[in-house]
């Protein structure tokens, strides 16, 4: 094997590896700074295949089984030590400051899911995609990329032990070594290139799509060893160097997002590869680009870059949890933390296990064995404590702790002692939509019950019914549930029941994750194609509506209720409550409100006074006054900007009674119906 890069160290590796994760920490700190930087994910997995060939091929092997055991050792010892530091101790601060809501609804199943390789393949079955708004509240996201590697790590050591092994010889074998990687390169190249167009979340978080960047550094090695690439490109390793960097620039700066991997990902693989040849190839210094890649701040960066990317992104995570990553004090705060988290995770975990004289000594199938052991052990103590946290209220967040009243889902009122006379018996009512019929789900079961009513509860998020606000159609998932919820009220309504479409029915002000421009939502409902969408809407809520009547139920919708920017359950508590989300206040005028839901109330007009529709408005009841509150005293009656709380679904419960009594009383036409709370909710 000449020209073959031994296993000496290398230092432009590392200044390679401080590019790359500095363009990351940058494009997560604030990605109008280095709008591609994400891409240097894309040259880790680069450097990542090229440096673990290299490690496998600058070794004698008495055997497969020598090979293999000693790779995973020297994989679980690179990976492991840091990694479960960090997930236990992000998942504790997890456990303790973070509450629970849809925003972190996918956090724990993260960190679990990274204990065993597979975060990638769970957030794609969470729908999560890398670029999405929720994605920076999730602190353990960015282990999609460890998964990647790990799952590649399970096959790679096969075909390069092949490689190895017949390579060298002449006739078949020989020429399947030679072909077998980059003819799998090719093909996982072309499958990102399609998934890119038509399942852009599987594209980018799964091994599949990404084999070719790894295996793009690895078939770099192979060139090294058997065709002699150092010493032919020994004499241009300087302009390599630079040609490469310019592909990294372009790509840290212009990467398209909506085309990514491919073909975006191109230039970080091409220029990644272009700079490791430079940087391989030729002797030290001889460029002022491979001086500075090769300097000691550089290199140092690099060596610490492991630590520094599994830290910086649960740091950049919490702080916007709590105090916001804002202001340019937390911001300061939150690198100077992830630079000093990083360098003693470095030093005291990394370099520990990894020059450790008793794992050094141990055999490797005990190391292997041990290493998967304490894997496993980390993975069940972690379920355990998010498990335990909840159970017994451990959180220091309130949400977590007085849950029945930030939350609807735990617990459903008692109702009274029904009547043998309860106009109900007999009846039901069927509850259906998004998530905002499950914010109405306590309420629905106390007031039916009191009434001697069976409730039919079915909901998915995301899929509201009659929204009158946008059209259902362009989203097979949600034209489905329609679909599925109207034949499921079918088979086992009778005639007099009430199916309520519950649903939000205004724009939004704001989310769990952000804030809109107000006078921006306001506007745009004023445009043309707004007016057009909500007519669309009305006449696909007469078509459904016409459907049920058909059949003798009756058809309940509610009225648009109080919205507001700031979302109470992320101001909460001392650590969240100075959170910039949080100065924008719980308060909203009335008349403002009023006017903001005006399209929607005509479209309800038309329903009831044309198609008898029930509709319930629950305004009145949650706000009886010029200005809404999304409190009622110290207790909240919405949870974040426009669901409602547990205490405010409760709230609600008498007014719903009252509905639902007039219709199945059938007293006069039907009605808008209102109720006005008295002077406290609590009362």
């Amino acid at each position: 094997m000449t020209n073959a890069p031994r296993d000496s160290y290398i230092e432009g590796i590392d200044g390679l590896r401080a590019i790359a994760v500095l363009s990351v920490i940058i494009y997560h700190f604030n990605e109008k700074y280095l709008p591609g930087g994400f891409t240097g994910v894309d040259v880790f997995f680069v450097i990542s295949g090229y440096v673990i060939s290299k490690s496998l091929a600058s070794r004698e092997w008495s055997g497969f089984d020598e090979l293999i055991v000693n790779f995973y050792k020297r994989r679980i010892l690179r990976i492991f030590p840091a990694l479960i530091f960090l997930l236990i101790a992000a998942s504790i601060f997890h456990a303790l400051f973070v509450p629970n809501q849809w925003l972190s609804a996918p956090n724990k199943m993260t960190a679990l899911a990274a204990f065993l390789g597979v975060s990638n393949i769970f957030l794609v079955s969470a729908a999560d995609g890398y670029f999405s708004d929720r994605i920076p509240f999730n602190p353990f996201v960015h282990t999609w990329s460890l998964a990647v590697e790990e799952q590649f790590y399970l096959f790679f050591p096969f075909v390069f032990y092949f490689w190895l092994k017949a390579g060298g010889r002449d006739g078949k074998h020989h020429r399947i070594a030679a072909w077998m990687l980059p003819a799998i390169a090719v093909g996982s190249l072309a499958l990102s290139a399609y998934q890119s167009s038509f399942a852009r979340d599987h594209a980018f978080y799964l091994l599949p799509s990404r084999v070719w960047e790894l295996a793009a550094g690895a078939i770099l090695l192979q060139l090294q060893l058997r065709h002699g690439l150092n010493s032919r490109v020994a004499h241009r390793s300087a302009s390599m160097l630079a040609a490469g960097a310019a592909l990294l620039v372009v790509g840290f700066v212009f990467a398209d997002k909506t085309h990514f991997p491919f073909p975006w990902a191109l230039l970080p693989v091409a220029g990644t590869l272009l700079m490791v040849a430079g940087a391989t190839g030729g002797p030290a210094g001889t460029s002022r680009l491979r001086a500075l890649i090769e300097s000691d701040t550089a290199t140092y960066i690099g060596r610490i870059s492991y630590s520094l990317y599994l830290w910086h992104w649960p740091v950049f995570s919490f702080f916007r949890w709590t105090v916001g990553m804002e202001s340019w004090m937390s911001q300061s705060m939150a690198v100077l933390l992830t630079l000093g988290l990083g360098a003693f995770s470095y030093h005291c975990i990394e370099n520990r296990f990894r020059r450790s004289h008793f794992v050094a000594h141990l055999p490797n199938w005990k190391a292997v064995t041990g290493g998967v052991v304490l894997i496993g052990a980390s993975a069940v103590s972690v379920a355990a404590l998010f498990l335990v946290t909840n159970k017994y209220q451990l959180s220091l967040s309130t949400v977590n702790r007085e849950r029945t009243v930030w939350n609807n889902e735990y617990e459903v009122p008692s109702p009274a002692p029904v009547d043998a006379q309860a106009v109900g018996l007999g009846r039901k009512l069927f509850l259906v939509g998004d998530s905002h019929a499950g914010a109405f789900r306590s309420m629905a079961a106390a007031a039916a019950g009191t009434l001697g009513a069976e409730v039919k509860f079915l909901a998915r998020s995301g899929c509201p019914i009659a929204r009158l606000i946008t059209a259902a159609r362009n989203n097979e998932r949600c034209e489905n549930f329609t679909e599925e919820t109207v034949d499921w009220i079918k088979q086992q309504a009778r005639p007099g029941d009430v199916v309520f479409f519950a649903a939000l029915r205004v724009p939004r002000f704001g989310d769990q994750w952000g804030l809109f421009d107000q006078d921006a939502v306001q506007a745009r409902s004023a445009l043309p194609d707004e007016i057009r969408i909500r007519e669309i809407a009305l006449d696909q809520a007469v078509a459904l509506t016409k459907t049920l009547r058909a059949s003798g139920l009756n058809v309940l919708m509610n009225a648009p209720m109080p919205i507001f920017k700031a979302p109470p359950f992320r101001c909460s508590d001392w650590f969240n409550r100075s959170n910039p989300i949080c100065l924008h206040g719980f308060t909203m005028d009335r008349s403002a409100l009023q006017a903001h839901r005006e399209p929607t109330m005509a479209s309800l007009r038309v329903l009831h006074d044309l198609h008898q529709v029930h509709v319930w408005d629950p305004f009145p009841v949650v706000c009886d006054g010029p200005v809404c509150s999304a409190f009622d005293g110290d207790k909240p009656l919405f949870i974040d900007g426009d669901h409602l709380s547990g205490h405010g679904s409760r709230a609600l419960i008498p007014s719903f009674t009252n509905q639902l009594l007039e219709i199945w009383r059938g007293e006069g036409a039907v009605e808008m119906h209102a109720q006005h709370r008295g002077p406290s909710l609590t009362d």
